[in-house]
């Protein structure tokens, strides 16, 4: 950049800071040079995978927790675990580089019932399990499980998700283990157990068996052969011991189906579907479980959320 005779330095810092790249004197006037280099005035960056849908998600978290105290016996609780989840998407956002600006903006007016509300969200953690980045997937699968559970609560009802196809039956053999496992401690309860109990019992095995069937089906010629008996921690004796025991199972599914999406998420070679299909049955399991009044977490199955 060239600075004529007289010409004030002001003048040429305000021709560089509007972008008009280099300049010098011609006579009385000023001649741009066509070859100038581009200053730009804004550093740019680029967004986090599916920037906005998160940032929603994190806001409206905030706001539903605000709302949910009014809505019945477990409002507080959910409320709880809403704040917690607007925690750990926070600190996933600033580590991607997301401005304060944007992490502090108001959740939008939202005048529709909070179960409609948390049904809204379960729909935009599906739609992020398709375009967030692939560290953030257990979380979210996760989240949505926990979200699943508040919405039966509520008495909201979540549309039906089409079932995705995985990538291949190998993708499903470790939710086919788990699957299996559980629902062999699931048969030594119903068969000890008597009453209201073990119809309870029985109905809980019945869908413990529909999950193995549909992924042993998928798993096809991949499916171990099953396995005749495992180790429990409990007898199951009485029914204080066997509801301990469906505890323990039930807490294990939901458990080893997330660490199953943590592996695929995690894969070198990443397929959507199989996160999706995991997703499902997680919801499933987390659903059961609650049921059966294992403690509901803000990220069921995982211990420590990452993203």
């Amino acid at each position: 950049m060239h600075r004529g005779v007289g010409m004030p330095r002001r003048a040429v810092l305000g021709a560089a800071l509007l972008g008009v790249g280099a300049i010098e004197l011609t006579g009385c006037g000023i001649h741009l040079e066509e070859d100038a280099p581009h200053i730009p005035l804004v550093p740019t960056r680029t967004p986090v995978p599916g920037e906005a849908d998160l940032l929603a998600l994190m806001t409206q978290s905030s706001a539903l927790a605000v709302a949910l105290p009014a809505t019945g016996a477990r409002g507080a609780e959910f409320a709880a675990q809403h704040v917690e989840q607007a925690a750990v998407l926070d600190s996933a956002l600033r580590r991607g580089g997301v401005p304060e600006s944007l992490l502090t903006a108001p959740a939008a007016a939202d005048s529709r019932s909070v179960g409609d509300r948390e049904v809204a969200q379960v729909a935009l953690i599906r739609s992020l399990l398709t375009t967030a980045d692939p560290a953030l997937l257990p979380t979210l699968a996760s989240l949505g499980a926990n979200r699943a559970v508040v919405c039966r609560v509520l008495k909201a009802t979540i549309p039906h998700a089409d079932t995705p196809s995985p990538s291949g039956p190998p993708a499903t053999v470790p939710y086919l283990l788990a699957s299996r496992a559980a629902a062999y401690g699931m048969e030594v309860v119903a068969a000890r157990a008597a009453g209201d109990f073990r119809t309870r019992a029985i109905d809980a095995l019945d869908e413990i068996r529909a999950l193995a069937l549909e992924q042993e089906v998928i798993a096809g010629k991949d499916a171990p052969p099953a396995i005749t008996a495992y180790s429990l921690p409990l007898s199951a004796d009485d029914e204080a011991s066997a509801r301990r025991l469906v505890e323990y199972l039930l807490g294990g599914l939901v458990t080893a189906y997330a660490q199953a999406i943590g592996t695929a998420a995690a894969g070198t070679k990443l397929q959507r579907a199989d996160v999706l299909l995991g997703a499902g049955w997680l919801e499933e399991a987390a659903l059961l479980a609650d049921a059966w009044k294992v403690p509901l977490t803000a990220f069921p199955g995982l211990a420590q959320p990452t993203g």
